[in-house]
């Protein structure tokens, strides 16, 4: 009797033992596929990217030529080059200017006028005048509120300047040189050859070599009134270290006068100094 009841406990225990060994496989597996279920529901599908503007600036020139010259429509020039319809209708149209190459609002200045614009700022660099970025964009400003595409409430930007560059390979932004070495290296005979054939020429342009009055020279002087440098005591054989006792004080002279023989009253700039009571 005792042998089986303990044959029954036995079988009712090793049952108990699959039943919970199918129910943990079970739990298992549904924990399995809730975690796949929640991975791929994090995972989003990858969108191939599509390549912008397969076209360069000569497509569009080659498929203007083709629709204004060959007779060819707007949409086979546009198949034909790889080209948006649109962007060649406005092109043709007129609406934007061949020249521009940049998505966008067209330049400010068109073709024309900025190629004259490059023109004066080689020339005045071959001279020796660098002109800054600041200083090249309020002349950009001053042109385009004379040809009336600007005013003085709207003046060009450093964001035109940049975009301005980037159209025109031959402009480079470079650190300037120092005073000493830029007047050394315009006194070669060939700038002062240049500079004086680009004077007459000025001369010729604008009918002033019979009126000498009206063609002005305008320099500027320098003067150091607060600086004698002291006594120092040095070694045989080395030179005087340079004074660093402070700044200098100087004052400006600025003078003109034509080449008939007009003199312009000078013009003094005095050092500035600053009001204590305003800084404390």
């Amino acid at each position: 009797m005792s042998t089986l009841s303990g044959s029954s406990t036995k079988r009712r225990k090793t049952k108990a033992d699959n039943n919970l060994h199918s129910l943990s496989e079970s739990e298992t597996y549904c924990c399995s596929n809730s975690q796949n279920t929640i991975n791929q529901s994090k995972v989003k599908p990858s969108k191939s990217k599509k390549r912008y503007r397969l076209y360069n600036h000569e497509s569009i020139s080659d498929a203007y030529t083709d629709v204004m010259t060959n007779g060819l429509s707007l949409r086979a020039a546009a198949r034909k080059y790889g080209i948006p319809v649109q962007t060649l209708r406005d092109r043709v149209t007129g609406r934007i200017s061949l020249s521009c190459s940049t998505p966008g609002r067209s330049p400010v200045l068109d073709i024309e006028e900025e190629t004259r614009l490059v023109e004066h700022l080689v020339n005045v660099s071959r001279l020796g005048y660098g002109l800054t970025r600041q200083e090249i964009t309020d002349l950009a400003s001053d042109y385009a509120l004379q040809l009336g595409k600007r005013d003085n409430s709207d003046p060009l930007t450093l964001s035109w300047f940049r975009s301005f560059r980037k159209r025109w390979d031959i402009l480079k932004v470079l650190m300037q040189s120092t005073q000493e070495y830029v007047k050394a290296r315009s006194a070669s005979p060939e700038i002062i050859n240049r500079y004086i054939l680009d004077l007459e020429c000025i001369l010729t342009k604008y009918n002033l070599q019979s009126s000498p009055h009206l063609i002005y020279n305008i320099d500027e002087k320098g003067f150091v009134l607060n600086k004698t440098p002291p006594f120092v005591v040095s070694c045989n054989g080395h030179d005087p270290p340079p004074d660093k006792s402070g700044k200098l004080i100087v004052t400006t002279v600025i003078g003109a006068g034509s080449a008939s023989g007009i003199a312009v009253p000078p013009f003094f700039i005095f050092a500035g100094t600053k009001d204590a009571s305003r800084s404390s």
